[in-house]
């Protein structure tokens, strides 16, 4: 009679071993790859959908945005907070899906997180983007979108948005779950990310979107992911 074949208990925990060790070097690997994969899948969620809201105010019951274009004709706080009311109202509210409102106030009294630039130091324009009143809303993902108004009418006015992707989840990074799309009126009428098309080849992109990265310059990295196709490419600053 054959004697059937048997594993010993140091064959076993051996075994156990190599497969600890594999996993360990693998997961972290698996688990970046997934991040990056959310995090593309829901910035290019939002900025179809900021899109869609430009070109609704777009449309022929509103053409070129002229209800918008009437406020911000006028430089001042008053008319600026009627045109982004009106935004809001008309573009922003039918095409998201807001499950709370923080109304026209600052991310640190709406006790929202700290925002860090890419070189983990918040600077002048991180404080700046802490302390100026914005609309801020929690969407139905966890999602957080700061809603402003820019620009002044030499250089053209505009509409910006920055989309919290994972809410007040951590890393909180400007590059990383933080992004800045900006609508402009009237003078470009477009939509994108901030620096998009301004700089023209992709080294010019990884000159701004790096780990020495300040506020501003990390602002460039959802141009960057636009540029290189919804793509997060080996050298991009994760």
């Amino acid at each position: 009679m054959k004697k059937k074949n048997a594993f010993t208990l140091a064959e076993v925990l051996i075994t156990l071993g190599i497969i600890g060790i594999v996993a360990a070097m693998t997961l972290p690997a698996i688990i970046q790859k997934n991040q990056k994969t959310i995090a593309i899948t829901r910035i290019k969620k939002y900025y179809t959908l900021l899109l869609q809201a430009f070109n609704l105010a777009q449309s022929e019951s509103d053409p070129n945005g002229l209800t918008i274009l009437s406020y911000l004709s006028v430089v001042d706080e008053e008319n600026d907070q009627k045109a982004l009311s009106f935004f809001i109202e008309n573009y922003i509210r039918p095409n998201f899906k807001v499950i709370k409102d923080f109304g026209y106030v600052t991310p640190s009294s709406a006790g929202m997180p700290n925002y860090y630039p890419l070189n983990g130091i918040i600077d002048s324009d991180g404080n700046t983007f802490h302390g100026t009143k914005k609309n801020i809303f929690v969407l139905a993902d966890g999602s957080i979108m700061y809603v402003s108004l820019g620009g002044d009418n030499t250089t053209g006015r505009y509409v910006i948005a920055y989309i919290d992707i994972n809410g007040k989840q951590k890393p909180n990074i400007i590059g990383k779950d933080v992004f800045c799309i900006v609508l402009f009126f009237p003078k470009v009428n477009s939509v994108k990310f901030f620096t998009l098309d301004k700089q023209k080849s992709r080294e010019d992109y990884l000159s701004t979107c790096n780990k020495n990265a300040g506020t501003i310059d990390s602002r460039t990295c959802g141009a960057l992911l636009q540029h290189d196709g919804w793509e997060m490419k080996e050298d991009y600053p994760w």
